[in-house]
């Protein structure tokens, strides 16, 4: 992609602020960005308990692709809005806002998708040995996807340190206020970590009885109230338990339609479905035809696709 650089300087306090602006071959922002980078980087700072490289925020426009490497320090962006893909050599992650991602040695590409965008901070620290630590114990990999369960918190303790880069002057003060941030972020992950085996839990249970249970059945037996398994639910799969059951059921009967011959009304009954008519209800919703022609519709093709 051809892009054309234009870059301004703003006002030196404590950080020096960096602007650059990155235009598209059509004249369109492809990246605005500022970056207040640390005038106070001894050759030892990797010593520090913690030290602060630079602190930026981030807007891309739709179809921005950058390559990053890292070593130096280590990368945390916080995704505000929109969105990127994030592709390495050996995976591909989405991110969305409310998403945290943590790079540290790994060379990837960020690129944001047709008719998209993305605004987000971005918080570099130093690799010391109190900072590489934290890293180490929210996870080994590299990088780092995280969910926040509470973004605003993490917004907020980002916003604070935005703040003191433009207006403050005590070191203490700002190692202060990166700790915040870090222990906001490893005590959001740890919660994480427990809602996690409790889903891991509820995936057993559903599978071990083929997805025939209820969503109240499935909260008693997995010692929690259906609010609470709700809002696990939720914050992992993006959807209520009964719907998740209900999406389970619906891929077990659609492989069923397409490798045997059963009547529908057995496979509705298999699949814990009240009736046939509920069942064919529910399937035209998921897959938008009724449960023969779907069928029909598989077995016509040569190679049919059973991740449904």
């Amino acid at each position: 992609m051809n892009t054309k650089d234009s870059v301004s300087p703003e006002k030196e306090i404590f950080f020096r602020p960096h602007r650059t602006c990155r235009h598209k071959s059509d004249g369109t922002i492809g990246m605005d960005e500022t970056f207040y980078m640390n005038n106070d980087i001894p050759d030892d700072a990797g010593k520090n308990l913690l030290h602060c490289f630079a602190f930026g925020i981030s807007r891309w426009g739709s179809s921005w692709q950058i390559t990053k490497e890292y070593g130096k320090y280590i990368s945390f962006n916080f995704f505000l809005e929109g969105g990127v893909i994030i592709q390495t050599s050996e995976s591909t992650f989405q991110l969305q806002s409310g998403d945290m991602l943590i790079a540290r040695r790994t060379p990837l590409v960020m690129r944001t998708p047709p008719g998209g965008m993305a605004r987000k901070y971005c918080l570099l620290l130093s690799n010391t040995l109190v900072q590489s630590a934290i890293c180490d114990s929210l996870s080994p990999r590299d990088p780092v996807i995280l969910h926040m369960n509470e973004p605003e918190k993490i917004a907020a303790a980002l916003e604070a340190i935005g703040e003191y880069v433009r207006t403050g002057s005590s070191r203490r003060e700002l190692e202060s206020l990166i700790f915040n941030f870090l222990q906001e972020l490893r005590q959001q992950h740890q919660y994480r970590d427990k809602t996690s085996g409790l889903l891991e839990k509820a995936q057993f249970i559903m599978q071990k009885s083929n997805f025939c249970i209820s969503r109240f059945e499935l909260a008693q037996q997995c010692g929690v109230s259906l609010r609470t398994l709700t809002r696990v639910f939720d914050r992992h799969l993006n959807c209520p338990p009964g719907q998740y059951i209900i999406r389970c059921r619906m891929k077990n009967a659609a492989r069923m339609l397409c490798l045997s011959d059963e009547p529908i009304k057995n496979i509705a009954a298999e699949c814990g479905f009240s009736s046939p008519m509920f069942f064919a209800r529910e399937f035209r919703q998921h897959y938008h035809c009724p449960p023969t022609v779907f069928r029909k519709k598989q077995r016509s093709l040569p190679n049919p696709d059973m991740d449904f």
